[in-house]
């Protein structure tokens, strides 16, 4: 278990760390001071961002409603038939 609290500190202790960074350039940026530079960076990163999001965006879409679809069928079958769910088989019994 100290394994997981210690993983899950540095994860934390991270995220701060690169909120205090997104801050302090942040503020740089409004005073005029941020480079060139920094600012091709960041927009690199929001446009190789929102490629990956265009690119797999319909095919996530697409699993999650084939799931729902799923778990949709096999509700109404539970319920449209009379009998009980036979845990064993997975079958609906008459």
């Amino acid at each position: 278990m100290n394994l997981y609290y210690s993983a899950l500190g540095r994860t934390h202790a991270g995220i701060d760390q690169l909120g205090r960074k997104l801050d302090h350039d942040w503020n740089d940026f409004k005073n005029g001071e941020m480079s060139g530079q920094g600012l091709v960076e960041y927009a690199l990163i929001i446009a190789v961002i929102s490629l990956v999001v265009l690119k797999a965006g319909p095919q996530v879409a697409q699993a999650v409603n084939a799931q729902f679809t799923k778990i949709a069928n096999n509700l109404n079958q539970g319920t449209n038939n009379s009998g009980a769910l036979d845990y064993g088989t997975g079958t609906v019994g008459k």
